[in-house]
């Protein structure tokens, strides 16, 4: 049990999203709540958290809602206004709780939470949830601009926390110093395993071109052709609407008996143990979780090749496909369902090889990162 307390301040841009960001942040904090610590998080936006947190979290916005309906302009004007203003407050809050932690959670090294870490340089921690550099067209031009001008100015290129070794690699070879690498923890734990047997394949990830479910659906549209009997079930956030490219592509290949769409469920659990094959189609993933819940179900594993995800799976659990091969990645989608023995012996494995990832194994990563932080202090 570890027994030295801290106060720690957890930074994010909001709480009312359904991503792994807000997901990960919201673990963290439960868990060390749960830990007897006095944990605090501040959010740029105003927004219910999707997520439940424990009772003892404070949640703190810096700003208020998020502007809408006025043009392009106006919208940035009031947006540095309201940015303004939550600094203003951010400084006030710091001088008055004096937090021995601040964690600020960030989707790229180079986005608006940039040089906010001046602010309380020498306790705070910076994790980093994506991959090291910014995809373009993440963001409109003007937003790039700026943030690379503040990157420039004011980012203390310094405590670092990432996911997985390639991402510390990469920070280290910009001149990040203090890059620690710390992966997700699992969710949560599951006493009840998928027996493999059931024809369902399953993806958990939102409408977001990035996640390749493209790749996926004409995947599975070959492996349909070989075993009808199998189904494809896909849930995430924006999965189920009309006008998106999903349901378009499952229309045009004449899947819609067999690949159903579902907004993220209460009961995810559920899902991975009805299912026999977890398949992540992702081209780019910073620690993908729901690999983690996957495992934790029992379930083998089948990824892209992307960067960082030797760090998350193994051989003995998973089968890899060159990222975007769709053609691959229906062999090894048709390699498995037609393996018993193998997809259940490779789902054995994962309960296995996630248990790296439980909790408390992470948690003493993440304390030890905090005894080093505050005693340099």
């Amino acid at each position: 049990m570890y027994e030295k307390k801290y106060k720690i301040v957890c930074l994010i841009h909001s709480l009312g999203h359904k991503g792994g960001m807000q997901r990960v942040a919201v673990n963290l904090a439960n868990n060390w709540a749960a830990n007897g610590h006095t944990v605090e998080i501040w959010t740029l936006r105003n927004s219910k958290p999707f997520y439940k947190l424990n009772n003892s979290i404070a949640v703190v916005h810096l700003t208020g809602k998020e502007i809408n309906g006025v043009n392009r302009i106006k919208k940035v004007i009031a947006s540095f206004f309201e940015l303004s203003k939550g600094i203003v407050l951010l400084n006030k809050l710091f001088s008055q709780r004096k937090p021995n932690i601040v964690v600020i959670h960030r989707g790229g090294v180079s986005d608006s939470f940039v040089g906010f870490q001046r602010f309380y340089r020498n306790r705070t921690l910076e994790l980093l949830h994506m991959q090291f550099i910014q995809e373009p067209g993440a963001f409109p031009k003007y937003i790039e601009f700026i943030q690379s001008i503040v990157f420039r100015l004011f980012q203390p290129k310094e405590n670092l926390v990432v996911l997985n070794s390639a991402t510390q690699q990469m920070a280290l070879a910009a001149g990040w110093k203090n890059v620690v690498k710390i992966p997700n923890a699992v969710p949560f734990l599951s006493v009840a395993k998928s027996n493999c047997q059931n024809p369902y394949l399953l993806a958990v990830a939102r409408d977001d071109p990035k996640k390749g479910l493209d790749i996926l659906i004409r995947a599975f549209s070959i492996v349909s052709n070989k075993n009808k009997n199998w189904k494809l079930r896909i849930i995430g956030e924006g999965i189920t609407s009309s006008s998106n490219n999903v349901n378009k592509l499952i229309s045009e290949l004449q899947l819609e008996n067999q690949v159903v769409l579902l907004e993220p469920v209460s009961n995810i659990q559920e899902y991975y143990l009805d299912s026999s094959i977890y398949v992540l189609s992702s081209y780019t993933e910073g620690m993908p979780m729901v690999v983690l819940e996957a495992m934790e179900c029992g379930l083998p594993i089948i990824s892209s090749d992307l960067e960082g995800i030797d760090d998350v799976i193994s051989p003995k659990c998973s089968l890899k496909f060159q990222t975007g091969n769709f053609e691959q990645l229906a062999k090894q989608i048709n390699r498995l369902i037609e393996d018993s023995e193998m997809r259940i012996l490779m789902g054995k494995e994962s309960t296995q090889h996630v248990k790296q990832f439980y909790p408390e194994n992470i948690n003493s990563l993440w304390y030890e990162l905090f005894d080093k932080t505050d005693s340099n202090n």
